[in-house]
């Protein structure tokens, strides 16, 4: 993920904030989160997101459905793992 990261955004610094977002969405999707706090972590998040990740490699960058993403993401994580 950081190798890719610094190919598309020339920073390898750029994918920990991915790596923020990917954890707060999984992070909220498994606990139960009163609403009060499902909303300040989707702020926190969503402010997090403005501020370091609209930049014009990733806007430009194609989306996909929620299910394919969660997939991917479960995936390589572990695969990352098998490989330590």
């Amino acid at each position: 993920m950081i190798a890719r990261c610094k190919q598309e955004t020339g920073d390898i610094w750029h994918a920990h904030f991915g790596a923020a977002a990917i954890a707060s969405y999984f992070f909220a999707k498994e606990n139960r989160l009163s609403d009060l706090t499902l909303r300040s972590l989707t702020d926190q998040c969503e402010a997090m997101i403005k501020k370091h990740l609209r930049t014009p490699a990733i806007l430009k960058a194609n989306g996909c459905a929620v299910r394919q993403a969660e997939a991917a993401i479960r995936l390589n994580s572990l695969s990352a793992f098998t490989t330590i």
